[in-house]
């Protein structure tokens, strides 16, 4: 009788020990979500002393989740190799972690393949109304919008929104992120009913953070965003600069997403026509992405392309060709010649799509230079140079492209190549005393334009 007690008396102790860390563990999940990612590493050290292998499992996952949230993706990928386990549960929990860094290296083929390996395993465990699973659905869906497929992306914010209800209730702040999720899943297809799960998740966030939290900006940014799309400007400029003054707020010192913010002010001015104050904050963008991020960041790169847009719009080229080789140069992390003749190699580029934006508008601007300006043949000798540049580009971006949002993107921006090819060259051929190589240039890119629309 007394081995029978010192037994149950064993096994109350090791249940109330493990329920007691699920609770600290989730406290520094909900740390981590906040952010407040100093204090949520300060727990993850006390927990982590004297853990069971299982626990030192949880805890270092949630390390690699700050590594990513960070932007430490090496640390994080050498961590999470070292962790394994033959529990389903603990399993699933790495193998979504995992999914989770490839998300954000941008390989969504092999996010898809971990979030969906850990799914299945946190479904085998009985595992699949946790708050780690919950996490896994709603990248799931994230990973799904990423790629184009909005059926799927829907279907898994749904089912982490119906997790977290469970778990959660209404009006918690895990509920709020997947109600941010479904906004995004659904800007596209459905800004109103975006807008609704939008409000939904700041009415919460304010409920617990106040008005003056990060959070508060992402919600109010993502709302900015929609109304820009419906061009309700005094919608998208009132969200936008309370997304802004928060940045300003929390960071003094500066943050990408108070740049964020400031580049779609710019846009929204640009749009409704008021090109002065639109320079204004794209030039107040460039200086806090110069501050906070250096001046090599593909966001740094739109920048430069939007206010290049608003020169050549005034027809001033000169001065629009500037910002686009700006635009190159920021994408590109070893590229800095400023000599407009020159061009980055497509394997000198932090993303291949801002890459592609920056030679088309390049090349439009060269052209328009040439009938606005100049009447140099140079110039479209020049862009003739980029549109090369621009095909191969558009090959080598296909050939590693599953994404079926990217194939239409592409195939658009493949039309637009193309048709200045035909433009650019005929008018070479007529320019030149040889036109034959010109003509022969002018009939490949016309057969290219007739298989990208096909």
């Amino acid at each position: 009788m007394r081995h029978a007690l010192t037994l149950l008396a064993f096994l109350l102790l090791c249940t109330s020990s493990f329920a007691q860390n699920i609770t600290e563990l989730r406290k520094v999940d909900s740390l981590i979500n906040i952010p407040d990612l100093q204090a949520a590493k300060t727990a993850l050290r006390e927990l982590e002393s004297g853990a069971d292998d299982g626990l030192q499992i949880a805890c270092e996952n949630r390390t690699a989740r700050i590594l990513i949230i960070e932007g430490n993706l090496d640390e994080a990928t050498d961590l999470l190799g070292k962790l394994s386990s033959s529990d389903p549960y603990l399993s699933a929990i790495t193998h979504s972690t995992q999914g989770f860094l490839f998300l954000n290296k941008s390989r969504q083929d092999l996010a898809l393949e971990k979030l969906e390996q850990a799914w299945a395993e946190f479904q085998q465990g009985g595992k699949s109304t946790t708050d780690e699973a919950a996490l896994c659905l709603s990248n799931l869906g994230l990973v799904y919008l990423t790629t184009g497929k909005f059926n799927q992306a829907l279907e898994f914010s749904r089912m982490a929104l119906t997790t977290r209800l469970k778990l959660h209730g209404a009006e918690s702040e895990e509920v709020a992120a997947a109600y941010n999720d479904l906004g995004l899943v659904l800007s596209q297809s459905d800004p109103d009913a975006a807008l609704e799960y939008y409000d939904k998740a700041l009415a919460i966030y304010q409920k617990y953070r106040g008005n003056m939290h990060p959070k508060i900006a992402i919600a109010n940014t993502n709302m900015g965003f929609i109304f820009l799309g419906q061009k309700l400007y005094g919608d998208a400029i009132n969200n936008l600069e309370t997304a802004e003054s928060i940045w300003k707020s929390v960071y003094p010192n500066g943050h990408p997403n108070q740049a964020l913010a400031l580049t779609n002010l710019g846009r929204v001015y640009a749009q409704m026509g008021n090109t002065t104050a639109a320079n204004g904050y794209f030039r107040k963008a460039v200086g806090l992405y110069h501050k906070t991020v250096g001046n090599k960041h593909p966001d740094l790169s739109f920048v430069y392309n939007q206010m290049g847009l608003i020169k050549q719009s005034d027809q001033a080229y000169d001065s629009a060709l500037y910002f686009f080789q700006e635009a190159l140069i920021a994408n590109a992390p070893t590229f800095n010649n400023h000599a407009i003749a020159t061009n980055p190699s497509r394997q000198d580029a932090f993303n291949q799509k801002v890459l592609l934006y920056a030679l088309r508008l390049k090349a439009e601007a060269l052209e328009a230079r040439h009938y606005g300006k100049t009447l140099s043949i140079q110039d479209l000798r020049l862009a003739l140079q980029v549109l090369h540049s621009c095909d191969t580009l558009l090959d080598e971006i296909r050939n590693h492209s599953t994404n079926e949002a990217d194939k239409l993107e592409l195939g658009n921006a493949a039309t637009d190549v193309f048709e200045s090819g035909v433009r650019v060259t005929a008018a070479l051929s007529e320019m030149s005393l040889k036109p034959g190589p010109y003509r022969e240039e002018a009939f490949y890119f016309a057969e290219k334009s007739k298989s990208a629309v096909l």
